[in-house]
């Protein structure tokens, strides 16, 4: 369940008081304070994978950023930076 909530948080931009209705809406009640708890755990989890990435992207000559600016609902932007390193673009590279 921590992945579900996790991927709505971050990945279809909900916010955990809605993913919190929705459960409720399905008969299932999680307070916002538990969805919180999930996801600060899967961010404790998850940080040594960051830092690995983190160490991989420096290594690379060439990183590609994605700077894309999202809008939300009351017309603020954010932004997502997603950094690829050029040997995902060109693998051949990679090889050479």
């Amino acid at each position: 369940m921590v992945t579900q909530v996790v991927a709505s948080k971050y990945r279809d931009y909900q916010p955990l008081y809605r993913q919190s209705h929705i459960f409720a809406r399905d008969g299932v009640e999680i307070p916002v304070s538990t969805l919180a708890g999930g996801v600060g755990a899967a961010g404790v989890a998850l940080a040594p994978l960051a830092e690995l990435l983190r160490l991989d992207l420096l290594k690379r000559t060439v990183v590609h950023a994605d700077e894309t600016p999202l809008l939300i609902l009351d017309a603020k932007q954010v932004r997502n930076w997603d950094y690829i390193p050029e040997v995902y673009l060109n693998p051949e590279k990679e090889a050479a």
